[in-house]
């Protein structure tokens, strides 16, 4: 959403590598398609 709104197409493998850091640094594991109103605190600060 954030990367979205940087005009950064949804499609570019940067999102990739962002969620894959992301999962590394909550230790929850999420996928692109979550909707991020049902992420907790951890992966949401990721």
């Amino acid at each position: 959403m954030h990367a979205m709104s940087r005009g950064i197409d949804k499609k570019s493998p940067i999102i990739s590598k962002i969620i894959k850091k992301a999962n590394e640094l909550a230790g929850e594991k999420f996928e692109e398609e979550t909707p991020i109103t049902s992420l907790s605190g951890g992966q949401y600060s990721a």
